[in-house]
């Protein structure tokens, strides 16, 4: 029984602080890791290359593909099912790819399941033509736009470009244009230069997922949106090849952060600095704060060589915290 009031002062600490631990431990992290061609592996992350196409330079610090196969990808990123979207809250991916050179058209496959998917392509030379997406880019406050179905992995034939956005369009294709639109051929208003980054952001509460995209050479207030439908992921993979026979290009990393509450880890939902949609229709902000090690918001300096995971300073802060409550405790059972 509790007698006096110092008893119950010391209880009153005591649930305090272990409520207080209780919301530390299930507070969620950041993740991040870059990829590199030393490190092309880590946390349940994957890097595999067509053996054919992909070689790597001298120091083995670039990846180096040069195109001889319309039915191949150059580059699979497999996330496992670590870094999934989750089914209930807000979850974000980021995606950058560096190059120390421009190259001609990247062609990307966003796979969800292996069942469903977003194509998209970037005419990396600048000549006019406009970033293309399949299927079609929804701007509207309130996508109903699917995914497209199917395994992309498996559509590139004879004509990549065209077999990964197939439908009754021009030559073939049906590609939509990324909005707002960055060239109108012959003129281009927005730039494509490395490194060029893809944010996924998954609502389920709302019913919305955005990708969005933004390349180093774009104003800085500029960036292409396009709404879809929600997902329920068990697995992610991104897939990236040159377009023409003969095309070559480079990679040097492929960096990646993660937030959100995946299956497997906690992660944190931070959301002040953040990108800003250019078109009035969409005004969901979708760029998380990434903390430096100093503890301040900022851009995150990620290892040059191998994955690096943020998420023990979060351990750290746990334990520091944890030994807080533990002395507040014991001034409270002496009161």
């Amino acid at each position: 029984l509790i007698s006096t009031a110092s008893d119950q002062m010391a209880l009153y600490c005591g649930l305090f602080g272990i409520y207080i631990l209780h919301m530390t431990l299930t507070s969620s992290n950041t993740y991040a890791h870059s990829l590199t061609p030393n490190n092309p592996n880590t946390n349940e992350i994957s890097v595999t290359t067509s053996n054919s196409e992909v070689d790597t330079s001298t120091n083995n610090d670039e990846w180096i593909a040069i195109i001889k196969s319309q039915n191949t990808w150059q580059f699979i990123i497999d996330f496992g099912n670590q870094y999934t979207f989750d089914p209930e809250g807000i979850s974000t991916l980021k995606f950058t790819i560096n190059s120390p050179k421009s190259t001609n058209d990247l062609l990307f496959g966003f796979s969800i399941n292996t069942d469903q998917f977003i194509s998209t392509s970037i005419p990396m030379n600048n000549d006019g033509r406009k970033n293309h997406i399949h299927p079609q880019c929804d701007i509207s406050n309130t996508p109903t736009t699917t995914f497209a179905h199917g395994d992309i992995s498996t559509l590139p034939q004879t004509n990549r470009h065209c077999d990964i956005a197939p439908g009754n369009g021009e030559h073939g294709c049906k590609w939509d244009t990324w909005h707002p639109k960055n060239a109108q051929n012959p003129k281009i208003f927005h730039y494509n230069g490395f490194p060029i980054t893809f944010m996924f952001t998954n609502n389920p509460k709302e019913n919305i997922f955005e990708i969005s995209y933004k390349s180093a050479e774009f104003e800085p207030e500029f960036i292409q949106t396009c709404g879809f439908t929600a997902v329920n992921t068990n697995t992610f993979k991104i897939y990236i090849a040159g377009g023409e026979i003969g095309d070559t290009f480079t990679v040097s990393s492929f960096d990646i952060e993660y937030n959100g509450n995946g299956p497997k880890h906690q992660i944190q939902d931070i959301s002040t600095n953040r990108w800003r949609m250019v078109q009035p229709e969409r005004k969901h902000d979708i760029n998380p704060v990434v903390y430096t090690s100093s503890g301040h918001p900022g851009s995150l300096k990620i290892a040059a060589q191998g994955g690096h995971d943020i998420a023990g300073k979060d351990k750290g802060s746990a334990a520091i915290i944890t030994s807080v409550i533990m002395l507040i405790c014991i001034i409270c059972v002496t009161i």
